[in-house]
């Protein structure tokens, strides 16, 4: 007669080896008597967890790894990963591994096995058991065009947020970069915005004849770059230069006689303060002007530096829908060559190019509004260019705007993740969760805290990681 004890303990370990047939083998255990036992049976839940934490653990190594063009780089990174998802002496767990076999078929196979002591067990002698797991994942790098529409507002200078995004979006740079410079097929553009954008002082080509490099003499950058938004509609299109210009946005002198020196809601000058850290009390035609478009580069460096020169600039007010369009028009076909600099002249791909995913990453941490009474891409709110000089009007204009512009981008194929960042007004969670694309459960992500804005981008750098899993 066969020994119950030993027959369980094949079973047992069977069932924790094998990752297909699980229900049938646990039925199978739960007809021998022994099962009945709470001590055995304890063990066996625990096996269950170490092999969930497992198998968790190597799908996130798997897809790092995979990412990666060099060996020494995809060890390292499913090591980190694998690390990060199932902690240090998981459940008094001891690991071997991960190890990895790269296989000529653009597969990665990760391996591990997890030897867990046995509490109740070992009363019967059996001290530990080994719990193996294994993923393989099918390398799929896909060619892509990223832009990050980030808010450079004034509020992003409290409680940490400015450097909380910053690091954020490093991050997500380095999962999708590694150690390498550049990727193959893979280019990303940052938009910084507040309640307008700088398209680069060097682009005066794009402005219309209303544009005096005179009217800036005064500020040391002259014009710096940002500009008001196109009327007729085209505020809210990718429409090229010659269909619209732009006009530079020129913050005019206030009339002193109306306000007094400590009033810090006014802006006189020829006296200019365009340091950042003069905040509210800055002055200038430039006033609230943050820094300029980085347009679709494939150099990792020059996009940390660009995440790096984002700060928070006061005044005006949040118009993340300005941010947008221009995250549109970065990586519009209609703008194929326009962009010069380091953007290759073939950039803008076509929309529907088999190769290339064309995703807009758009992050707030406010509402969309005017501040006060301004200057912004829509010049002042007493000038009624959105029809109403009602400030909380204006909020439900700029989001239908905002609404319109996702759709169509949407509608050409545009992936869209959305960000609410340290923000609880429900109808800004509701127009940014109704932006993203579909399902939007996998594209908008509210992010209460700090630390869950970091959870949330690493999140987003995995799916863009554009990988499968194999098995």
């Amino acid at each position: 007669m066969k020994n119950p004890l030993a027959v369980l303990t094949r079973s047992i370990n069977a069932w924790w080896r094998d990752r297909r047939g699980g229900g049938a083998t646990f039925i199978a255990i739960a007809l021998i008597p022994l099962v009945g036992s709470v001590g055995v049976a304890t063990d066996v839940a625990r096996g269950y967890l170490v092999k969930n934490r497992l198998t968790e653990a190597l799908d996130a190594a798997g897809l790092a790894a995979g990412r990666q063009q060099e060996d020494a780089q995809r060890q390292a990174d499913a090591e980190r990963f694998f690390i990060a998802n199932y902690g240090e002496g998981y459940l008094g767990t001891t690991v071997d591994g991960p190890h990895l076999v790269n296989s000529e078929d653009e597969t990665v196979l990760v391996t591990a096995t997890a030897t867990m002591p046995t509490t109740f067990a070992s009363v019967f002698g059996v001290e530990e058991v080994s719990i193996d797991g294994r993923v393989v994942v099918q390398r799929n790098l896909r060619g892509m065009e990223l832009v990050l529409v980030m808010d450079n507002t004034g509020s992003m200078r409290s409680s940490g947020k400015m450097d909380a995004m910053k690091s954020s979006a490093q991050n997500l740079v380095n999962i999708l970069y590694g150690e390498r410079e550049e990727v193959p097929n893979f280019w990303v553009s940052l938009v910084p915005y507040a309640a307008s954008v700088n398209i680069g002082a060097h682009r005066t080509g794009w402005l219309n004849a209303g544009y005096d490099a005179n009217d800036y003499l005064q500020d040391p950058n002259g014009w710096k770059g940002c500009v008001e938004a196109r009327q007729g509609g085209l505020d809210m299109t990718d429409d090229l230069p010659t269909t619209g210009a732009w006009q530079s946005l020129l913050w005019n002198s206030d009339d002193a006689s109306a306000h007094s020196a400590s009033d810090n809601w006014y802006n006189v000058w020829p006296t200019v303060k365009w340091e950042n850290h003069h905040q509210n009390s800055g002055r200038g035609p430039n006033l609230g002007c943050g820094p300029a478009i980085t347009p679709l580069i494939t150099a990792k460096s020059t996009i940390t530096a660009g995440i790096s020169e984002m700060q928070p600039w006061h005044r005006g007010g949040t118009m993340a829908h300005m941010g947008l369009v221009w995250g549109w028009r970065v990586v519009s076909p209609k703008w194929r060559g326009l962009w010069g600099g380091d953007t290759p002249a073939g950039l803008p791909h076509d929309y529907d190019h088999p190769d290339i995913a064309k995703v807009v990453i758009l992050l707030t941490d406010g509402v969309n509004e005017w501040y006060q009474d301004d200057f912004t891409a829509y010049r002042r709110l007493s000038e009624g260019l959105l029809g109403t000089t009602s400030k909380s009007a204006t909020t439900a204009i700029l989001n239908s705007r905002m609404a319109q512009i996702c759709q169509s981008m949407k509608d050409e194929g545009v992936q869209i993740y959305t960000i609410t960042f340290r923000q609880n007004n429900p109808t800004t969670q509701q127009l940014f969760a109704e932006c993203a694309s579909e399902p939007m459960s996998e594209h908008y992500f509210d992010s209460p805290s700090n630390e869950t804005l970091e959870a949330n981008f690493q999140k987003i750098a995995e799916k863009l990681s554009r990988l499968r899993l194999a098995e």
